[in-house]
């Protein structure tokens, strides 16, 4: 059964994606070597000429989990209507009112 860092690490190979995500989310260098291995004994991954290649198993995963979360980005990120402003000419400038940015 994959959990959800080995499917990320799983996808990162695949993609041929770099490994920050799995840094950003706090695991460790350690963490992540140990889980290359856990990967390797449960054969989604074979070691080959100093690099790392996903089985059959592993697409076939990596492929089944991606198509069952396959949201499309408008089903998940709203449009923000509250800062839509109505279309201008492009010689207009556009000024916003003082209140609408709060940069301090």
């Amino acid at each position: 059964m994959l959990n959800s860092h080995k499917f990320l690490l799983l996808r990162i190979l695949y993609r041929g994606e770099d490994i920050d995500p799995l840094v950003n989310k706090g695991l460790t260098y350690t963490q992540i070597a140990e889980m290359l291995s856990a990967l390797i004994a449960d054969g989604y991954l074979i070691k080959k000429e100093g690099s790392f290649a996903l089985t059959e198993k592993a697409i076939l995963s990596v492929n089944k989990i991606s198509n069952k979360f396959n949201i499309k980005k408008s089903d998940w990120i709203r449009e923000d209507i509250e800062s839509k402003i109505d279309r201008i000419d492009v010689t207009d400038i556009y000024l916003p009112r003082k209140g609408d940015f709060n940069f301090e």
